[in-house]
């Protein structure tokens, strides 16, 4: 996809917006999964063992990111922001189509429901959901009305491989 005018590319607006677009995303999958099956968007935190640093500044990847490690209370590892996904995947029908991460203005620390306006908004999730359906060549659904805002229920097959993962079972590995 293009964009005209070329946009400046901010690190910092862009993980905004991504983090936006998945909770705008799990929100309108929740409307479209058969009733049992639930879906959210989850934030690991800060965790600055991953690659999600590689593009920031190099003051920021070189000296803030190690402050932050030593620091108590402003970042975890790895395994603790994996344990926030596996946290998610507990969560009954009642918490479905829902953004999780730290409490605001935290880095680090029990997962809540992040209740801000600009999540709550159904004219804006339907749109990514379209746009996402033709940029992917459409949803594995019976029919493509979903790409077309319809709420259709996915195909038995679809249905059939989603039952059958059930709960993930992870295995720690060692390097």
């Amino acid at each position: 996809m293009r964009m005209d005018p070329s946009l400046k590319y901010h690190p910092g607006n862009q993980y905004a917006t991504v983090k936006l677009f998945a909770a705008w995303w799990a929100a309108e999958l929740a409307q479209k999964l058969p009733t049992g099956m639930t879906v959210n968007a989850v934030s690991p935190g800060r965790t600055p063992g991953t690659n999600a640093v590689r593009s920031v500044p190099f003051m920021m990847k070189r000296v803030l990111l190690p402050i932050f490690r030593l620091v108590p209370g402003k970042a975890h590892s790895v395994e603790d922001g994996a344990r926030r996904y596996l946290e998610a995947v507990d969560f009954g029908p009642e918490r479905n189509g829902k953004f999780y991460a730290s409490a605001p203005k935290k880095m680090i620390g029990p997962l809540k429901e992040m209740k801000m306006d600009i999540f709550d908004n159904p004219a804006a999730q339907q749109a990514l959901w379209n746009v996402t359906c033709k940029v992917a060549g459409g949803v594995a659904t019976r029919r493509r009305a979903d790409c077309d805002g319809a709420r259709t229920e996915p195909s038995q097959s679809v249905r059939s491989q989603m039952e059958s993962l059930g709960r993930v079972k992870l295995v720690r590995t060692t390097e």
